[in-house]
């Protein structure tokens, strides 16, 4: 185990100013997106032209740089990521951020020795996933954030691994959100999620944010995660202003250093950004604070109660020194009721209401501090260098720079003349070479004049550029890309007819034809329940279905479960380790995110059927030309929930074992609460899905939320007949994502 203060802080960098703001407050590494393939894909990002200079301007302040590229990548674009891939390998990235395991070979092949880290997109969660992970070359996971301790103990065993401890949550296990994707076609796992977690739900006959998690801090409980094995700490936000960025990493910096942090840092980590008052996670268990029910976004730090209200302005309790543009969140209780801005300073400054109800008790939280935000960008990440100046008449000047025991040397093209009136200065020289030409120097200039020289300010101006340029070049380090190779394509011809049906219930399967039937129990500890199943679909090829979501209990319960199935239904890569431990087949399910030839060559090798991702068009699909299912009809679940939405009070859970959450518009998603060593959560579309699948087309069919008379029906009917029956949606089939 390494010591806490020689982990690694990572931190993110959506723009310029966050990556200046990330590396002055003392992150490790950072990580950022280019203007293609990343999972934040409105955040600024970079350009491919610009990454050489920001990862040489980072290696030189001793800080390393990862590139996402973590998206999942269609068939028609396969050619052009593994080219972006290149050029980043090519400007010198210290590591490529994948979401795709199935992409290695072809990176590989193109980025020789290039370091890759599997995605939190990915869901790894435990050791089964680490090992298939490492098994296709990544040095490091990025666990899912659902992980709990003693599984990412199991994973730091096996290979490096990454945890979030700041930062917005994502209320859908890692890489398994299809709700904004359904909801309006932009894919999260395409960098473009609409977030419509964030909005206000009915569940429980309460009206809340139901689904929207606080933000997380895991602050000085780090050191629990680094004697667990974790070796590098990220903060989140990508999406996030330059003063979060530069507040978290400079919490952080100090619990690295000193193992604690001070009340002032975390007060500015507060006014920054702060959704929910932050909760600590899953890794140590669902706490209260986990959700963020009734107040959304950003609510800043509390600074006093309303004591006055009298018009639109408002007196604030306490003897505070607020500044002109401060603002300010209003709650009664847990909800935000209103919002003010501070139009003057002093401590008898005024707030005036920009809109909503105030009353006098109301609490003040601040969530824009002006003076706050000005201390935290102006720090620069500046290093000094030794430079040392030597001229005189009728000899070249020289310029000496020295940095971490680099030494560069340069001079001027001629020699210079005598002085015939001003001659040159010690002070003229060290002026000239206080400019840094935007590299990272903060120069320490030695002069050495030999009597009366002349030398022109545009001589010395060029010879400041080049020695200054030298000595960034000899920091910034280029990797060798190869020349391409052909991408692996699956040989697998397609063939078509089959049919798959996932369901809990199948009593109707005596009456239905030849389909291969998929268990997806709501209790995998219900003796009975696998009883009637194995009734029920006697003679008939069976997988147990496996969530993505797996702890090493859950494995064992899968274990214990597994005879008379001939495989299991994996929704993500654990699956694979599970099912040749078990020794039996493996059928892999959507969650693998299958999108182009490649994914299908790898999993081919390893799988006796597998599923298309669920966002893909069925022309996207037929283009693929390989013998997938299609998922054409039934149940679409747009989320896992790793968590309980209720707050986990076991003694008196609430939890029915199907619930419903209802949006603004009335649209009804099924809630459904399955067990295996603990309770979770499925989150289901509210419209069945029709796609209009062929006849020689491989079909998977959910049923699960369906009676065995509705299941019968998605089995039997034509597409006319089920659109009749159901409210249907046509899902990606026809539109596909973007």
């Amino acid at each position: 185990m390494k010591a806490l203060k020689d982990c690694e802080l990572l931190a993110p960098a959506g723009d310029k100013a966050s990556f200046y703001a990330a590396i002055a407050y003392g992150a490790n590494a950072v990580y950022l997106g280019v203007s293609d393939f990343s999972a934040r894909a409105s955040a600024e990002n970079f350009s491919l032209e610009e990454l050489g200079y920001y990862i040489g301007y980072a290696r030189f302040c001793g800080v390393k740089v990862y590139v996402a590229l973590n998206t999942v990548i269609k068939q028609n674009e396969l050619e052009k990521y593994l080219d972006v891939a290149k050029e980043a390998y090519a400007a010198g990235a210290d590591a490529l951020i994948v979401q795709d395991v199935f992409l290695a070979p072809a990176l590989r092949a193109r980025c020789p020795g290039c370091e890759l880290h599997l995605s939190t997109q990915a869901g790894v969660n435990n050791a089964a996933g680490a090992r298939v992970a490492k098994s296709y070359g990544f040095s490091r996971v990025i666990a899912a954030r659902e992980t709990p301790l003693e599984e990412l103990k199991a994973i730091s065993e096996i290979c490096e691994t990454e945890a979030f401890v700041q930062g917005a949550l994502c209320t859908a296990f890692s890489g398994q959100c299809y709700m904004s994707s359904f909801a309006g076609g932009a894919s999260g796992n395409r960098g473009r999620c609409k977030q419509p977690c964030r909005r206000e739900y009915v569940l429980g006959g309460e009206k809340s944010y139901a689904l929207s998690t606080a933000d997380l801090c895991v602050g000085e409980r780090i050191g629990e995660l680094a004697a667990a094995g974790v070796t590098s700490f990220k903060i989140e936000g990508r999406m996030r202003r330059p003063e979060y960025v530069a507040a978290a990493v400079d919490y952080y910096r100090e619990i690295l250093d000193y193992g604690k942090s001070s009340p002032e840092k975390k007060s500015a980590l507060m006014r920054a950004y702060n959704r929910g008052d932050y909760t600590e996670g899953l890794a140590f268990g669902q706490d209260d604070a986990f959700l963020s029910r009734y107040a959304q976004g950003h609510i800043g730090e509390y600074v006093g109660k309303v004591i006055a209200v009298k018009g639109n302005r408002i007196s604030v309790s306490g003897n505070r020194n607020f500044e002109k543009g401060d603002c300010f969140k209003i709650l009664r209780g847990e909800r935000e009721t209103a919002n003010a801005v501070c139009e003057n300073s002093g401590k008898d400054c005024s707030l005036v209401i920009a809109k909503g109800d105030v009353r006098r008790g109301d609490s003040v939280r601040i969530t824009t501090d002006v003076r706050l935000n000005a201390v935290l960008s102006s720090k620069k990440p500046l290093k000094k260098i030794s430079v040392h100046f030597r001229a005189a008449p009728g000899e070249k000047a020289v310029a000496r720079a020295e940095y971490a025991g680099v030494t560069v040397e340069r001079a001027t093209p001629m020699p210079l003349g005598a002085a015939t009136s001003r001659a040159l200065t010690s002070e003229e020289v060290k002026e000239i070479f206080l400019k840094t030409d935007n590299y990272p120097y903060f120069p320490d200039t030695e002069t050495e004049i030999g009597g009366e020289v002349f030398a022109p300010r545009s001589v010395l101006n060029a010879l400041r550029r080049e020695l200054y340029a030298a000595l960034f070049a000899a920091f910034t380090k280029r990797n060798t890309p190869s020349a391409p190779l052909p991408i692996p394509v699956s040989d697998t011809a397609k063939s078509g007819g089959g049919l798959a049906v996932i369901a809990e219930d199948f009593s109707f399967a005596p009456k239905a034809r030849h389909f291969t039937a998929i268990f997806a129990p709501s209790d995998y500890n219900d003796e009975r329940a696998f009883e009637r199943f194995f009734s029920d679909a006697d003679g008939r090829e069976k997988y147990l279905y496996v969530p993505a979501l797996l702890t090493s209990a859950d494995e064992s319960i899968v274990a214990r479960r597994i005879e008379g199935f001939d495989g299991v239904y994996g929704e993500n890569l654990a699956a694979k380790e599970l099912a040749e431990r078990l020794g039996v087949q493996l059928f892999a399910g959507t969650g693998f995110n299958l999108t182009n030839g490649a994914d299908i060559a790898e999993v081919t090798k390893f799988t006796e059927g597998f599923a298309f991702s669920k966002e893909l068009s069925l022309k996207e699909i037929r283009e693929l030309n390989a013998g997938g299912y299609v998922f054409a009809r039934g149940d679409v679940k747009v989320m896992d929930l790793g968590y309980c939405p209720y707050g986990k009070v076991c003694e008196r859970c609430p939890a029915p074992a199907c619930d419903v959450l209802t949006d603004y518009a009335g649209r009804r998603f099924a809630l459904r609460r399955i067990r295996l060593s603990a309770c979770r959560f499925e989150l289901y579309n509210p419209q069945l899905l029709c796609a209009a699948a062929c006849e020689d087309e491989n079909v998977l069919i959910g049923a699960v939320l369906r009676t065995p008379e509705e299941a019968l029906t998605l089995l039997n009917a034509s597409d006319k007949e089920v659109k009749s029956a159901f409210e249907c949606t046509s899902g990606a089939s026809v539109r596909g994502t973007l």
